[in-house]
């Protein structure tokens, strides 16, 4: 067992001026190696990309490449890539700031700067913003749907019939985001069984 203390962060666009995921896998299993990984999962792989769902594309590609692969294999391979990182994809800037400082100091002019970057960024508040109308809209869509069905059920006649339309209408209006989920599935599910339909 070894003493060594190893420290990882996501330094994409931090502390690197690009991602390093991507270069890193299609060293260690070329781009064939990152097709066959998506292609494992196919489903998945689909259902991740409507969602633009990164993290689980990423779940997804790291791990059908890296699935079966020696420990020491990925070690070695590491150790090369970030010989490479360093003399390629390092950002002068901040390099320059970690190097100056010492111990405890290094760690704070890091978060500082990330925090600084997550504030600054006019791209990531953009989507930060985007993220936040698509969460209320669909949560809003839901619910429009479920109290529409719940009306549905103790109502007869046209009265009904138009609270199951307003709640499929409100479903089907979510479906691309609610396509992975249960909880949509199942709304949807309920409306089409009290409109006879499959």
């Amino acid at each position: 067992m070894s003493d060594e203390v190893v420290a990882a962060f996501d330094v994409d666009g931090t502390i690197t001026e690009r991602d390093c995921v991507r270069p890193f896998l299609e060293r260690l299993a070329g781009r064939r190696g990152l097709v066959f990984a998506i292609a494992r999962r196919p489903i998945d792989t689909t259902v991740a990309g409507a969602r633009r769902d990164r993290d689980a594309l990423k779940e997804i590609v790291v791990g059908g490449v890296l699935r079966d692969r020696r420990v020491a294999e990925v070690e070695a391979e590491g150790r090369s890539f970030a010989s490479y990182v360093q003399t390629r994809f390092l950002r002068p800037d901040v390099m320059d700031r970690l190097l100056a400082l010492e111990g405890d100091a290094q760690g704070a002019a890091y978060n500082q700067y990330v925090m600084e970057r997550l504030q600054t960024d006019t791209e990531l508040s953009a989507l930060r913003e985007q993220l936040d109308e698509l969460s209320d809209g669909f949560m809003a869509a839901m619910q429009q749907g479920s109290l529409a069905l719940e009306l549905a059920n103790a109502s007869t006649g046209d009265a009904r019939e138009a609270l199951l339309a307003e709640a499929e209408d409100a479903y089907l209006a979510i479906r691309t985001e609610g396509a992975g989920m249960p909880e949509w599935h199942l709304g949807l599910a309920r409306v089409y069984f009290r409109l006879g339909r499959t």
